[in-house]
């Protein structure tokens, strides 16, 4: 308990405006009532702080799109409002023909009319010829770097596991979280894909690791723009961004999680890409369901992972639905984290994003 703070030495019972009345009546004085326990989103808040380094971003806007053709409906819209600039890191290769097309024609019109766009593409080597597929790209206005071995070559380090998050910035006002374009092989059923439409102060962010990893890797420099504009709030959510670049220092991400995991009161609710959650992190579930707290795991196959009290409950997702877009974790139903990054202890050190 908080101490009180101190009063005249006599007199009658008052109240403070901290919920706390103070009695009055001799050398001893105690607060009669205890603050209220401070909420779960402010617990969850303040521990994502101490995690992240930085406060959590506040007044944002940040729309889930799992529907593959709601996505891409999305960013065409996004791309179609462009006035100055469009940023956009990731992979193409793999993706649906059609709807590569209806990418690639929309970023050509942009740039004819005058929008700068700067492309970064994983899986891509700038010194092989040009996929017939990316030619309309090839025009003034568009500046197109490829990241076939990216920093990984530059550290010496094998990365385990998927590419890094895929981020498209708009404007410098909306951006777009781990979806450019719906992949050749979707997944079936409700969750086919795992984006994030964020608008608001959090933007900025987001365009600093676009503007990080291309200043890291292209070898050409970035079409000019304003690409951090004034940003005034426009949603509610406090957001953070955990994003490493690969080979320095902790990752975010495995931070953000288990301080989220350790302050978890109530329930706990985890879906992975690949495989089972580390050693690591099934430990701190494990001790969260040991201080009551009801957790629930969607594996993508595969057994029950040892160490794990009988109170948890372990669901395998359905062979017919296929791997899971991206990983989810849900936290007393008011914090989330999405991110592409794997859970089983092999894939910190790749770069990602979650919001």
């Amino acid at each position: 308990m908080n101490p009180a703070p101190m009063g005249p030495a006599r007199g009658p019972a008052t109240a403070t405006p901290g919920n706390a009345a103070l009695y009055r009546g001799g050398a001893t004085r105690t607060a009669a009532l205890q603050a209220a326990p401070p909420e779960p989103q402010d617990v969850l808040a303040r521990a994502l702080t101490r995690s992240l380094g930085q406060p959590l971003a506040s007044g944002n806007s940040v729309l889930p799109l799992f529907e593959a053709a709601a996505a891409d409906a999305a960013v065409l819209a996004a791309l179609e409002e462009a006035r100055d600039h469009v940023n956009l890191a990731g992979r193409l290769t793999g993706a649906a023909p059609e709807a590569l097309e209806r990418l690639v024609s929309r970023l050509a019109a942009r740039a004819r009319a005058g929008v700068r766009v700067n492309l970064l593409l994983d899986g891509w080597d700038e010194r092989a010829p040009w996929p017939a597929a990316l030619e309309p790209l090839r025009r003034p206005g568009i500046t197109l770097c490829g990241n076939e071995d990216g920093p990984a070559r530059r550290f010496g380090i094998a990365l385990a596991g998927g590419d890094r998050q895929a981020l498209l910035v708009v404007d410098g006002r909306l951006a777009f979280v781990d979806h450019l374009v719906t992949p050749a092989a979707v997944p079936a059923g409700p969750w086919q894909v795992a984006a994030l439409r964020v608008e608001g102060p959090l933007v900025a962010q987001i365009q600093s690791v676009f503007v990080e990893r291309w200043r890291r890797v292209a070898e050409r420099p970035m079409q000019p723009g304003r690409h951090f504009p004034p940003l005034t709030p426009v949603g509610t959510q406090r957001v953070g961004l955990a994003a490493c670049d690969t080979g320095r220092g902790p990752a975010p991400l495995r931070q953000a999680l288990h301080s989220a995991l350790g302050v978890a009161r109530q329930r706990i609710v985890l879906a992975t890409r690949h495989g089972e959650p580390g050693r690591e992190l099934l430990a701190a579930l494990a001790a969260a369901a040991e201080r009551g707290v009801a957790v629930r795991l969607l594996l993508a196959a595969g057994r029950r992972p040892s160490g794990l009290p009988a109170s948890v409950a372990v669901h395998e997702r359905p062979a017919g639905l296929g791997a899971a877009p991206s990983n989810l974790c849900v936290v007393d139903g008011v914090w989330c984290a999405l991110g592409g990054t794997r859970l089983d202890g092999r894939g910190w050190l790749h770069e990602a994003a979650t919001a």
